[in-house]
């Protein structure tokens, strides 16, 4: 999903400005996009036709074009391949590890990363249950945003279980090359 699509889609539920909405794809979608992004998105909309400036506000909001346009986005097939990876942990480890030095800095920073996932999935867990709105009859605006927070949820976990294995890893390799125990501190 393009930042111009969920800037679009969240135009259509409700006229904003570039903060607001970046604020709304936080909240939303699980998002957190720079200030530039979005603002390159909203001019590419509003010379593309699918927003508009609302006349005597610095809000827009989404043309019949954009809402068309949206649409016609929703109805694409999804596609079957996942999104690449982009991870700078997943790329520090994708090259070798050529000094003790370097192998201590991936170990910082793979305990830094699990508990960064840890403490996010604390902060979503006490958020509302999916089984629980289903079972009271609740329709998609209350059920997807739980969906998008379990889908979260559950990125965050499979991070924080790979930083756990970069762990175990650096620490196997640390200690076989220097005989030593590795430990770090903060």
């Amino acid at each position: 999903m393009s930042v111009k699509h969920a800037v679009l889609g969240l135009l259509i539920e409700e006229p904003g400005y570039p903060y607001d909405v970046m604020l709304r794809m936080r909240e939303r979608l699980g998002m957190w996009q720079a200030a530039t992004s979005v603002n390159k998105a909203f001019d590419q909309l509003e010379l593309d036709g699918y927003i508009q400036r609302v006349p005597d506000s610095s809000w827009s909001e989404a043309t019949p074009e954009g809402r068309e346009f949206f649409e016609g986005w929703l109805l694409e097939p999804v596609g079957a391949e996942a999104p690449p990876l982009r991870s700078e942990l997943l790329m520090k480890v994708g090259f070798p590890a050529a000094s003790d030095e370097l192998l201590v800095e991936l170990y910082r920073g793979a305990r830094r990363q699990e508990q960064w996932c840890v403490d996010q999935i604390e902060a979503l867990s006490d958020r509302g249950d999916l089984e629980a709105l289903a079972e009271r009859g609740k329709d998609w605006p209350a059920i997807s945003p739980v969906l998008i927070r379990d889908a979260y949820a559950a990125y965050l976990k499979a991070t924080s279980d790979y930083a756990r294995t970069i762990l175990r890893e650096a620490r196997r390799v640390y200690e076989m090359r220097t005989g030593r125990r590795l430990v770090v501190e903060e």
